[in-house]
């Protein structure tokens, strides 16, 4: 089995180091891992132009969202860790197993289930970000302007040859 099939990190391969699951760099290697769970809370700042009073609302939104969504990721890394030893949680689907290894199989399932759903609408509100960027780069002219068109009575992004529905 090679390095690749194994899922070993690319600084494990480059400095030929042991796996680096635990102790003090695997803490920095779970940080990393954690910190890209993070990355889609900049689609909130892509939706400023749609806030009455972007200068107080923007940091709300964003800070608080963040610190929910932190404490619910500590919450459930406890629980999680108090269901299983945390040496055998090294899995694709970790929640799906502690629960699992306890004897919740239907609440695998719904986890599971669960996770599906929150990876679709974390895809659907990206693909709402995106749109929201190729917006701006084209009304600066980064872009076709034509994607800068805005509907003069709905205010929907499109053609301005389009006549209203009646």
């Amino acid at each position: 089995m090679t390095a690749v099939e194994t899922g070993t990190p690319v600084i494990q391969l480059l400095l030929g180091q042991e796996p680096l699951d635990y102790g003090l760099l695997g803490i920095g290697f779970g940080a990393a891992i954690v910190f890209f769970a993070f990355i889609g809370f900049d689609v909130i700042a892509t939706t400023a132009e749609e806030v009455r009073r972007p200068q107080r609302d923007l940091p709300i939104g964003i800070l608080g969202s963040l610190a929910i969504c932190t404490v619910l990721y500590v919450i459930v890394s406890v629980v999680m860790t108090g269901l299983l030893r945390y040496t055998e949680l090294n899995d694709a689907a970790p929640m799906a197993k502690a629960l699992k290894a306890n004897g919740l199989d239907l609440a695998a399932s719904l986890v599971s289930l669960g996770a599906l759903a929150g990876l679709t609408t974390v895809i659907l509100v990206l693909m709402m970000g995106q749109a929201r960027v190729l917006f701006a780069m084209s009304r600066d002219r980064l872009l076709p302007e034509g994607l800068a068109k805005v509907h003069p009575t709905f205010r929907t992004r499109g053609s301005s040859r389009c006549s209203p529905a009646r």
